[in-house]
């Protein structure tokens, strides 16, 4: 029994490892230069429509199928979605793209900063700082976003 334990668990590693290589060698189809051009883009209108409170234009930027996983959990991205982010006061996004990586042709991941400034209805300031990281795919000619994850950085130690 214990043999045969053993080789089930040497034949799942040796599968598991060769999981995992293939994408880490699999030579990457899109250009680099495409989605390094692309990603500087992508941030500006990003930031552009959400400074402008406008919920479809954030819509707009994603893929139908899309989801945004926060520390809140995992939600399916709508416009009801981006209509709530402005519902309790107005709100500055600043957004920083750190790097891109290419997968295929039409898939591509991306990283970066955030912060969100403003002041809720009560008058209570708001300032997040934090990390995303996002996967992209190309749809008719332009970058739509599949999943984007944001964290919360924590306060500064006092």
């Amino acid at each position: 029994m214990a043999t045969i334990k053993a080789t089930w668990l040497a034949c799942a590693s040796a599968l598991l490892c060769f999981a995992l290589s293939v994408p880490l060698t699999a030579p990457a189809f899109a250009d680099d230069a495409d989605i390094t051009k692309a990603a500087p883009q992508m941030a500006s209108a990003y930031m552009d429509v959400y400074n402008k409170q406008d919920a479809t234009g954030l819509a707009a930027l994603y893929a139908p199928d899309a989801v945004v996983v926060n520390p809140a959990g995992i939600r399916q991205v709508n416009l009801k979605f981006f209509e709530g982010f402005f519902v309790d006061g107005p709100r500055r996004l600043e957004t920083v793209f750190d790097q891109a990586w290419p997968l295929t042709a039409d898939t591509a991941l991306g990283a970066g900063t955030f912060r969100i400034t403003g002041t809720t209805l009560k008058g209570e300031p708001v300032d997040l700082k934090g990390r995303w990281t996002g996967t992209y795919v190309r749809q008719d000619g332009k970058w739509k976003i599949r999943l984007l994850t944001t964290m919360s950085l924590p306060p500064p130690a006092k």
